[in-house]
C-alpha cells in the first residue's frame, strides 16, 4: 500500500474520531463530564490536525511531483495554496489551526482550552472539506 493511501485512511479515520468527539461534548455540555469531553476533542483535534497536514506533504509529494522538504504545517499549506488545492480562505483557516494546535501542545490553560475547543469545528469542517474533495 502506498504512502499517500495510507496517509488518507489514517486522516479519514481520525476526522471521524474528532467528528465523535463534537457528538461526545454536545451530549456533555451540562454534565459534570464536560471538561473531560472538551478535552478529548483538544487531543483528537491534535491527532486529526498532524495527520491532515501529513497528509497534504505526501499529496504534494506523490500527486504533484514536488519534492517536499519542509517539515513545517503551514509551509505545507502555501505550497498547497500556490498549487491551487487549496484557496486563500481554507488557507487562512489552516494557518489560525496550526496556531491552535502549537498551543494546545505547549500549555494548558482552561480559558485557552474553551476558547479553541469552539474553534475546533470550523477548523474539522475546512479538513474535512478538503479531504473530501480530494477524494479521500
Amino acid at each position: 500500500m502506498e504512502i499517500l493511501e495510507l496517509r488518507g485512511e489514517t486522516v479519514s479515520q481520525a476526522l471521524g474520531q474528532l467528528k465523535e468527539a463534537f457528538d461526545i461534548l454536545e451530549k456533555n455540555k451540562h454534565s459534570y463530564m464536560y471538561k473531560t469531553a472538551r478535552d478529548s476533542l483538544i487531543q483528537r483535534f491534535e491527532f486529526s490536525f498532524d495527520a491532515f497536514w501529513k497528509y497534504l506533504k505526501e499529496y504534494l509529494r506523490d500527486d504533484r511531483k514536488i519534492e517536499v522538504e519542509f517539515a513545517s504545517p503551514n509551509k505545507t499549506f502555501r505550497t498547497c495554496y500556490e498549487q491551487k488545492v487549496i484557496t486563500n480562505e481554507e488557507r487562512k483557516i489552516l494557518i489560525d489551526s496550526t496556531r491552535d494546535r502549537n498551543l494546545t501542545s505547549h500549555t494548558y490553560n482552561e480559558k485557552l482550552a474553551e476558547q479553541i475547543s469552539k474553534r475546533i469545528v470550523e477548523y474539522y469542517e475546512v479538513m474535512r472539506t478538503i479531504i473530501d474533495r480530494l477524494g479521500v
